[in-house]
């Protein structure tokens, strides 16, 4: 058997009518033809992101007025929440998430410049407390 063609056709079988003269096209340059019609689609149907963006919000605002039209409140209510969180105006655990983590740091920082100008903190700072001295009793066993 010959190995498969374009359009269900055998490698040097017949792909539809051509005139007097005319030679087909091999496979090499169907498949070409079709790769650079693959990358034409594509780069026709690639939208930025920000473009993305603004259509959605467009249709969110549309959404909005047809509720409030309607008398839906809920629903416009769930359709300016979605706004919102599109437009980034609710925090998200991640924010709270990078504040906590930024204290923490900062919390960090001031325990190592207390150590380094010799200053005696307790034990819950971590400056020096009865465990970090190895003066309290040994840890558990495992």
């Amino acid at each position: 058997m010959g190995r498969p063609s374009i359009r269900g056709t055998k490698a040097g079988g017949r792909r539809g009518a051509l005139g007097d003269g005319e030679k087909p096209l091999s496979d090499r340059q169907l498949y070409r033809y079709l790769a650079a019609a693959d990358t034409l689609v594509t780069e026709s149907c690639r939208t930025s992101r920000r473009k993305l963006l603004r259509n959605h919000l467009a249709q969110r605002r549309k959404l909005f007025a047809r509720a409030v039209a309607a008398g839906d409140i809920k629903a416009a209510l769930a359709v300016l929440q979605d706004l919102a969180k599109m437009q980034g105006l609710y925090p998200s655990e991640d924010d709270a998430l990078r504040r906590e983590a930024e204290a923490l740091r900062k919390q960090l920082v001031e325990l190592r410049e207390a150590r380094r100008e010799g200053g005696h903190g307790t034990a819950a700072e971590g400056t020096g407390g009865a465990g970090e001295r190895g003066e309290g009793p040994p840890p558990p066993a495992p």
